[in-house]
Order: structure tokens, then sequence, then C-alpha cells
């Protein structure tokens, strides 16, 4: 804008020709934005495409580790159904045999009340007759004491 002085108002031309010298000064700062703006875009992408290169780096890794992992899962399952249906056997299997053995413990300590009853009824036994023969002993002995003084 000239400085006129005379005339406060500005005439149309004045104001396009205005408008125009503006609009050249942000296209101008525009385009020199767009260079440093195109320039870190194109930092942008080579990051991103890195990006995407280490994302597929990490696909290719970490899938086949995915589906060992879900092998891996799957076969500790089979490996506890084994476990857990060979403990099942191994339960049944030691269950008779301690049921056998607690039988055959029980028998035995039957056995040995009966043996010792058996030999306190033998000690008995023993008892008795011994006092029985020594009663028939000592009627014996008496009779053969006392046969002299009859028969003289």
């Amino acid at each position: 804008m000239e400085d006129k002085k005379e005339n406060p108002y500005i005439t149309r031309l004045e104001f396009f020709h205005e408008q125009n010298k503006l609009e050249n000064k942000i296209t101008d700062k525009i385009k020199e934005g767009d260079k440093d703006i195109s320039m870190r875009l194109r930092e942008v992408d080579s990051e991103v495409s890195e990006i995407d290169k280490k994302v597929d780096d990490l696909r290719d890794i970490l899938l086949p580790l995915a589906e060992f992992s879900k092998q891996t899962a799957e076969n500790t399952k089979n490996t506890s159904d084994a476990i857990n249906s060979f403990t099942n056997e191994q339960r049944k299997t030691n269950s008779k045999l301690w049921q056998k053995a607690n039988e055959h413990d029980v028998a035995l300590a039957k056995h040995g009340k009966n043996s010792r009853a058996s030999w306190e009824n033998w000690k008995t036994t023993v008892a008795l007759i011994s006092a029985i023969l020594s009663v028939v002993g000592i009627i014996i002995g008496g009779i053969f004491a006392l046969a002299p003084m009859l028969f003289q």
C-alpha cells in the first residue's frame, strides 16, 4: 500500500495487487515448507519401512514359536493324561497288593495269637499232666512205703 494521505480508502486494483503479493509470499513459504515436509515424509516413510521389516522379522520368528507353544501345550496335556491313566492303573494294582499284604498281615497276627494261645494251652496241659503224675507218683510212693508195714 502506498501512503496516500489524500484518500483513506484503497482502490480495487490496489487491493488485488496487495492480495497477489501476499499470496505469492505465502505460496513461496509453503513451497519451502513443502520441501522440508517432503524430506520429513521421506524420512518417516523410510522409518516406517524399517519398522515394517522388523515387524515382518518378528512375525517370522513369533508365529512358529506360537505354533510350537501350541504343540507343546497339546503334548503336555497328552503326557499328563498318560501319566494320570498310568497312576490310576498303579493305584488299582497297588491297592490289590496292599490289600493282599494286609490280609496276610492279619492272618499272621491271628496265627500268632492262636500260637500264643495254643502255647498257653500247652503249658497249662503240661502243668496239669505234671501235677497228675506227681499225685500218682506220691500215691504210688505212699503205697510202696506203707506196703511193708501192712504186710509184716
